[in-house]
């Protein structure tokens, strides 16, 4: 656990020592429990004050390798007899960025252990580019991939699929041609989950390009100049500086040198991409982008509302692109979601029954595509997820007030079985997990294999019939995980696997 101080605060009574990722280096933050500690404290024989108090761990956990003990082998996981190394890098409010020295602290363990490792994220985000080229997603694409055997991560897709949260377009260079500008983006901005306190939109550019964006505000009383006009107002970039300004029509607000100011030091000029970080309050706003010299070689442009309950595109809104990071990175396995349970018997002893078609997509499955830049498809694959049945984290039942109340036992009792001991869930944090565990017995029979190998093996068997239609494509990925073909496919160990050692 990355956040609990027990080992030091206890005088190293509770627990064992954080974990040194460089011998010469100092330890990670944190407690170690080992398996005996944890079983001692099941049996009251000791102390472990690590909690699972919103209960995603413990579901993702149980999803690829619970044993099923309390439903008698119903709910088991896909590989109920594999080892588990677990790293909590968060509570309630999400995952801490520190996941990586845990992900890096795991691959050291089973090299230690001489033992393959499929390692489950079953989180992300939508502050990147989502082309892979984020420091975490290129650390990853480090600990696992080509070369590497017997080191593999699955990492969800993400679950915006039913968002308007992308969009994107093209400009041409500054000339007399007429595409000088995009087509308009329309964009509300609505704070659901914090009124009145506007929210933020990304925008990603070519780094080779001069690039521009003017910001047209239609509705909002808060975004007007000293007549009540509302405001239209242009970023630019021309050769390799970023600048703002407003029309001379507008009678420019005390306020909007501190606030176009703020724009430019959150922007960032990249290698690759260059970022520019817009917060926006309450309205509905239109967007174009613009070449602003004849240096214009690419022109194309994304923009994402990473809080996508806060703003939505209408114009210019596109489905796909949408796949969280760190689930860009090349060498993980990025996981969407399908439907494939529709029924079961909750705690009130009857049964909970949705109009859910199974064999289709999940509508909440983030879309993704062949990426321009590298020719990479995210997702990999699409896994079942609606709805799974996992062990519910005891800190997290019904009613339980962990999380201000907002945990999975909040999901109530027609998605909690019989004897509260298990959650019907959802969510590519389900799929996720799903996929590791077949991945965990192809390393069984084969413990040689890379992440490339593993790849290759599920797209080739995966199914690509029925409503999946001709692949790679934004929303199946490679199509339908097939677990039974996977592992036939798998080819049994000839020889010890030896890895091929990164500089990191």
């Amino acid at each position: 656990d990355l956040f609990d101080n027990s080992f030091r605060a206890s005088n190293g009574k509770i627990g064992i020592s954080p974990p040194k990722l460089d011998p010469n280096g100092d330890p990670l933050m944190g407690t170690i429990y080992t398996n005996d500690q944890i079983n001692s404290a099941l049996k009251n024989q000791g102390v472990v004050n690590t909690k699972d108090n919103f209960g995603h761990g413990t579901a993702a956990a149980g999803t690829a390798a619970g044993n099923g003990r309390a439903s008698n082998g119903e709910y088991a996981g896909i590989a109920p007899e594999a080892d588990l190394i677990i790293v909590k890098a968060g509570d309630c409010r999400g995952i801490s960025g520190a996941y990586i020295y845990g992900a890096a602290w795991m691959v050291q363990t089973a090299e230690n252990l001489k033992k393959p490792i499929v390692i489950n994220q079953s989180f992300g985000g939508h502050f990147s580019s989502h082309d892979g080229t984020e420091v975490e997603e290129q650390f990853l694409n480090i600990l696992s991939g080509k070369g590497i055997p017997g080191v593999v991560f699955t990492v969800s897709a993400g679950n915006e699929g039913q968002y308007s949260m992308h969009a994107d377009g093209r400009f041409g260079k500054k000339s007399q041609q007429g595409d000088e500008f995009s087509s308009p983006v329309s964009l509300n901005i609505f704070s659901e989950e914090e009124k009145g306190q506007g929210s933020l939109v990304l925008g990603y550019f070519d780094a080779k390009d001069d690039w521009g964006i003017a910001v047209e505000s239609k509705t909002t009383a808060d975004f007007v100049d000293n007549n009540g006009n509302p405001i239209v107002f242009y970023i630019t970039k021309i050769n390799g500086e970023i600048k703002y300004f407003l029309p001379d029509a507008f009678s420019k607000p005390q306020w909007f040198d501190r606030y176009a100011t703020n724009i430019l030091n959150s922007s960032k000029l990249g290698t690759v991409k260059d970022s520019l970080v817009l917060n926006l309050p309450l309205g509905t706003y239109n967007l174009w982008a613009f070449g602003t010299s004849a240096n214009v070689s690419n022109g194309s442009f994304d923009f994402y509302a990473p809080f996508n309950r806060e703003a939505e595109f209408g114009m210019g809104t596109t489905k796909s692109g949408m796949v969280g990071t760190p689930g860009n990175a090349s060498n993980v396995i990025t996981v969407g979601a399908y439907n494939f349970r529709n029924s079961w018997t909750n705690n009130l002893n009857s049964l909970t029954a949705l109009n859910l078609p199974i064999g289709d997509i999940s509508d909440y499955s983030s879309p993704g595509g062949v990426r321009q830049n590298d020719k990479v498809v995210k997702p990999d694959i699409v896994s079942p997820a609606s709805y799974t049945i996992s062990p519910l984290s005891k800190d997290a039942g019904l009613k339980s007030p962990s999380c201000g109340g907002r945990n999975m036992g909040d999901k109530g009792e027609y998605y909690v079985t019989s004897n509260q001991k298990y959650i019907s869930w959802d969510g590519t944090s389900a799929s996720a997990p799903f996929t590791a565990g077949v991945i965990a017995l192809m390393l069984q029979k084969n413990k040689s294999l890379d992440a490339e190998q593993i790849r290759g093996i599920l797209t080739k068997t995966a199914k690509k019939d029925g409503n999946i239609g001709a692949i790679p494509n934004p929303t199946w990925g490679n199509g339908m995980l097939n677990a039974a073909a996977a592992l036939i496919a798998t080819p049994s160990s000839t020889k010890p696997a030896t890895r091929n050692r990164r500089k990191r």
